[in-house]
């Protein structure tokens, strides 16, 4: 399972090289300005010096002007965010939302504006306390500043990391990386919970690829049905491993669209080869069949062309999933 550990990595090395530059940028114009000032650099040569004698209503001011600058910066964020977090939703999954709330780097960069800005607010009040016996004079200040600047340093990295995060390709493998995380977690805990994660990640690649196809995306509708393909390949490589209670119709499953209708003969037949989870591939195959013959017939073809696949995969090892296959 590598490809959407790809995906986001590429990302995020992305995001890290452009972090890299704008840094490196800041300080080459900082020094560079600072030699045409004939300014000192005692900041960087004597920092305990400089912190003795920086003054308290400068310092109080700087961090002022600071915390103004970050909540704006942290409102022109959000904004640019949820327009494009709302935009493809809508136009391809809902489910896209869900995905971004829970990436552990939107968290981080969102919680970093939000604690630089009370900070910036807090040590404004408590920076003109006297403090003598201080081991360290006005650290906090400079706390402060630097997480004002990587904050500021931060946000064009962050808005590269968004629109790669939001790529219809990028999500298609976040959902199938989900998908797949569901069918690990179920061989040492085959909860209600995990079937019904893969059962809605299934429906939810289903829906990018039928949005695609609306919008003439073949590219990422077929992507989707390649998805759909690959996550059936690895849950074949991983069924030996998970356990009997995995396999069983519970309530949740008997209850999704694509099985509340089935007659009791065919549901007992697909739990009794253990089958569903190919039976829900096969039934979102089906369904964008009808929606891409008249039109699409890439996407058709490439629907066929993975059928074949999994059929002469599985011919070698479950026979029972050569009539799914065929039907």
């Amino acid at each position: 399972m590598t490809r959407p550990a790809t995906e986001r990595g590429t990302a995020l090395r992305g995001a890290g090289i452009a972090f890299a530059g704008l840094a490196v940028a800041t300080l080459i114009l900082l020094v560079f300005s600072a030699m045409l000032n004939g300014a000192e650099f005692g900041t960087m040569t004597h920092p305990l010096r400089w912190l003795t004698r920086l003054d308290r209503e400068e310092a109080l001011g700087l961090l002022s002007d600071g915390a103004q600058v970050i909540s704006s910066v942290l409102g022109i964020a959000i904004t640019v965010v949820a327009i494009v977090l709302e935009l493809a939703a809508n136009r391809y999954s809902h489910e896209i939302t869900r995905l971004f709330i829970h990436e552990p780097i939107n968290i981080g960069v969102m919680s970093l504006y939000v604690l630089t800005t009370l900070l910036c607010v807090w040590v404004s009040g408590t920076l003109g306390i006297p403090a003598p016996d201080a081991a360290l004079p006005n650290a906090a200040f400079v706390l402060t500043m630097a997480l004002i600047t990587v904050s500021l340093l931060v946000m064009l990295p962050y808005f590269y990391f968004v629109f790669s995060f939001l790529s219809p390709l990028s999500i298609i493998e976040q959902l199938r990386g989900q998908a797949y995380r569901g069918i690990t977690a179920a061989v040492s805990d085959p909860t209600i919970s995990s079937q019904l994660l893969v059962t809605q990640t299934i429906d939810e690649l289903q829906d990018v690829a039928r949005s695609a196809m609306e919008h003439s995306d073949r590219a990422i509708a077929m992507a989707s049905v390649n998805a759909l393909a690959e996550l059936l390949m690895e849950y074949e490589a991983l069924r030996p491993e998970l356990p009997t209670a995995w396999f069983q119709l519970n309530d949740a499953i008997r209850r999704d669209p694509d099985f509340v209708s089935l007659a009791p003969s065919a549901s007992q037949e697909i739990e009794l080869n253990g089958f569903w989870v190919q039976y829900k591939v096969f039934q979102q195959y089906v369904s964008l069949m009808r929606h891409s013959v008249p039109e699409s017939h890439d996407v058709a073809n490439l629907i066929a062309i993975n059928t074949q696949r999994i059929g002469t995969r599985a011919a070698q090892d479950h026979a029972e999933l050569i009539s799914q296959c065929s039907r």
